[in-house]
């Protein structure tokens, strides 16, 4: 009988020596494809230059009052580790770079860049940079009232009347040491042979102390409608407007204005088409005599005087007054009598009353002469107007009739 324990301990040694061969075989074959494939694909590196960094919640900076001093464009260097056949394909757009800015502060922020590749076979290796430096100011909105300045030089007679915009002022936005910078928010308007008033839309600028221009900062407007007035001056005549008085027996006998010509400047277009300028409404005193009174001008809109000047008027007053005088009828001339016939008064006296300026009664009452007119009449009586000679300034106050007797 055989041995079985015998034959049992030979089987398994030789199964064992059977297995560990087969394993060693198969890491033989894993190790030559390895080296094969090391050999054909192997492990290489890439850069990746200039990759750009994607900043997120950025557009929150302004929701928190924060302005980011550091201009946001940074980019990266990437290299990265993989096969070589994986690593051929790649190209920048499958690589992200990003920088969080949700928690940044007011001052210095020195925060991570965070790469990330879309093929998991791809490992990056090293960065060029691994954090930025984000230097964070508050950001604040000021207004600046927007200054005018005439770029060139009229000719004369031609000046700048005004100038003025749309807006006047200019609301900024930006980091409060932008903003503590600015000096002067002012716009530009060509005036060089200007004649006429004018619209112009300008360029917004910002500077400094220094005169440099202030960037990185934000304008409620980049541009404003300038309304530019341009003015002139021009020598005019001057017409008198006198007020009329409430007593109708007072009367201007004489009067002259110390100036009958005045220089005026003003916009051009309110002196274009003027030839005179009139006095405001002068009001003499209800009194005989001379009075000399201050004259203002009634200037049109947009006008004013070239100069200082002071202008008078000199005016003489007088009144109609009603004076009676006692006449001789033999004074009375009777006029265009008939040859054939005499006329007589049967009245020796009468009384009449004359309407004169008063000064004129002082100068020539005397001269005052009356007459009948007896033209045509025939023998009879006859009531008949007496008439006043003509004579400058007088008239009878009221019509007077008397009794003629023409006789053959």
């Amino acid at each position: 009988m055989k041995n079985k324990t015998k034959d049992n301990k030979l089987y398994s040694l030789k199964w064992t020596k059977s297995w560990t061969l087969v394993f060693l075989s198969v890491i033989a074959s894993f190790v030559a494809w390895l080296m094969i494939i090391d050999y054909e694909n192997p492990v290489i590196e890439d850069t990746f230059y200039a990759v750009k960094i994607d900043y997120l919640a950025s557009e929150d900076l302004n929701k928190r009052n924060l302005y980011a001093e550091t201009t946001l464009d940074a980019t990266v260097d990437i290299t990265i580790s993989g096969r070589r056949n994986t690593v051929i394909e790649q190209k920048a757009e499958d690589f992200s770079a990003e920088v969080d800015l949700s928690k940044v502060k007011y001052g210095q922020n020195n925060l991570p860049i965070k790469v990330k590749s879309n093929n998991k076979e791809i490992e990056i290796k090293q960065l060029s940079r691994t954090e930025l430096e984000i230097d964070v100011d508050h950001l604040l909105s000021r207004v600046f009232s927007l200054e005018l300045f005439a770029d060139g030089k009229l000719e004369e007679p031609y000046y700048l009347f005004s100038a003025s915009s749309k807006p006047a002022s200019i609301n900024i936005k930006g980091a409060q040491q932008k903003l503590d910078k600015i000096s002067r928010v002012f716009a530009l308007y060509p005036i060089s042979d200007k004649k006429q008033s004018f619209f112009e839309t300008s360029e917004i600028y910002i500077v400094d102390a220094d005169g440099d221009f202030v960037e990185g900062i934000e304008l409620s407007d980049e541009q404003a409608k300038i309304d530019v007035k341009i003015g002139t001056s021009k020598e005019l005549k001057v017409e008198q407007n006198i007020a009329a008085f409430d007593d109708d027996d007072y009367r201007i006998t004489d009067f002259n204005l110390s100036k009958d010509s005045v220089k005026l400047k003003g916009l051009v277009e309110s002196l274009q088409n003027l030839r005179k300028v009139k006095t405001k409404e002068i009001v003499l005193a209800e009194q005989i005599g001379e009075q000399i009174v201050d004259v203002e001008l009634d200037l049109p809109d947009s006008t004013e005087l070239a100069a200082k000047t002071v202008i008078k008027a000199k005016a003489k007053v007088d009144r109609f007054e009603t004076q009676q005088f006692e006449i001789n009828a033999s004074e009375i001339e009777l006029k265009n009598l008939d040859s054939d016939f005499s006329a007589i008064i049967p009245v020796e006296e009468l009384t009449v009353a004359l309407r004169a300026l008063s000064l004129d009664f002082d100068k020539n009452v005397n001269q005052a002469q009356f007459y009948i007119d007896l033209d045509g009449l025939d023998i009879g009586r006859h009531s008949l107007p007496i008439q006043l000679e003509a004579l400058e300034g007088f008239q009878l106050a009221s019509p007077y009739e008397i009794e003629v007797i023409i006789e053959e």
